[in-house]
């Protein structure tokens, strides 16, 4: 029963302790010795949302890409399987290749994207612009988001 109870404690204070780490808390100062703050930690939570949402949108994709044989734009791919809800602020950009792939640019914020490219792995980020390569992926498959 000690034991229990004793890796208990241990866990919630690891939970307190990253929760302090992600939130910018801690240290006599207030600073966070990881150098987030309160404004770092939303950035954070809206990497994880769009990172999230664009894996989803990707498992839209080949769904699409399962039935029709190509790829398809935003309209096309969110008729049946639904489009996630961006804040305000937020889009994501489609970029085809037809049948052999799709890219996918999510922006967070000024100068802040994450991209999933389908050629080229999955996700990677962050970068600065939209780096889908439009020499592949030729044709414009819309945006979704404000």
């Amino acid at each position: 029963m000690a034991a229990v109870k004793a890796s208990r404690t241990v866990s919630v204070a690891m939970t307190a302790g990253v929760l302090g780490l992600a939130l910018g808390c801690g240290g006599s100062n207030g600073a966070s010795s990881t150098g987030l703050s309160l404004t770092g930690s939303v950035d954070v939570a809206k990497d994880v949302a769009m990172k999230e949402n664009l894996r989803n949108l990707a498992n839209c994709e080949e769904s699409f890409f399962t039935d029709a044989g190509t790829y398809g734009a935003v309209a096309q791919v969110t008729a049946d399987c639904p489009a996630p809800q961006l804040p305000a602020g937020e889009v994501v950009t489609v970029h085809l290749a037809n049948a052999t792939g799709f890219c996918l640019a999510g922006q967070v914020g000024a100068g802040r994207y994450w991209i999933y490219d389908s050629t080229q792995g999955g996700l990677r980020g962050p970068a600065a612009s939209d780096t889908c390569n439009v020499s592949i992926f030729t044709k414009a498959g819309g945006t979704l988001g404000h």
